[in-house]
């Protein structure tokens, strides 16, 4: 509890630098999940990842569902702050759990998931390599199923052509990673050029594909 505090206090002071530095805090973010971690102190390995699982399935289905329900702070790339605790606590809650830059709906999957792996013999060779394949399997998976939405299924030639985007690799790439936002980590990329939507749906799933695999800080 204590940790989770300090945490959010670093991470709401912190952030009033982050227009200057162009840097995205995430510890405001990683107090909430530290909270959420002593509710699931008690879970077993294999509740959590049933918890993972079920966060991973309807997370992103909840940002999709509310992208047009004009919550708090949604898409203005506000941090969260202390003068937003003061003023508008409510809102502050939403911008952590879904409007914010790592929303907990989405997140706090990897948080399950490390727990469980946590209270495993990780001395054990065998479970090294289970580990190992495990991930290995996942990362092939959604490989597959990335190459299969994109080109057989035809998401790829939608994207282009709803986005106006003339089959710039770069640009298509840019708008599944949602690398339009402010850099991360003090990296320096130039911002894409990517062009306004021509419907509701591809701004969904835009948004959607944000949350698809984990970004670094």
């Amino acid at each position: 509890m204590v940790r989770a505090v300090l945490v959010g206090v670093l991470g709401l002071a912190a952030s009033v630098l982050s227009e200057a530095n162009g840097i995205d805090v995430i510890l405001q973010f990683y107090a909430v999940l530290f909270l959420i971690g002593i509710l699931l102190l008690g879970c077993t390995p294999r509740a959590l990842l049933w918890v993972a699982a079920a966060v991973t399935a309807l997370g992103p289905v909840l940002l999709v569902l509310t992208a047009d329900a004009d919550l708090p702070y949604a898409g203005s790339g506000a941090e969260p702050r202390f003068g937003t605790l003061v003023e508008d606590p409510g809102g502050l809650l939403i911008q952590l759990f879904v409007t914010g830059e790592y929303p907990v709906v989405v997140y706090l999957a990897y948080l399950c998931v490390g727990m469980a792996i946590g209270r495993l013999d990780l001395r054990s060779p065998r479970l090294a390599w289970q580990l190992l394949a495990a991930g290995a399997t996942l990362a092939v998976a959604a490989r597959a199923v990335s190459a299969m939405l994109l080109h057989r299924a035809g998401g790829l030639a939608w994207l282009i052509e709803d986005y106006d985007l003339e089959g710039d690799r770069a640009d298509v790439s840019a708008l599944l990673w949602n690398r339009s936002r402010r850099p991360r980590g003090g990296t320096s990329r130039s911002p894409p050029r990517i062009r306004t939507p021509r419907s509701t749906c591809c701004t969904r799933s835009a948004r959607l594909s944000r949350y698809s695999a984990p970004r670094c800080c």
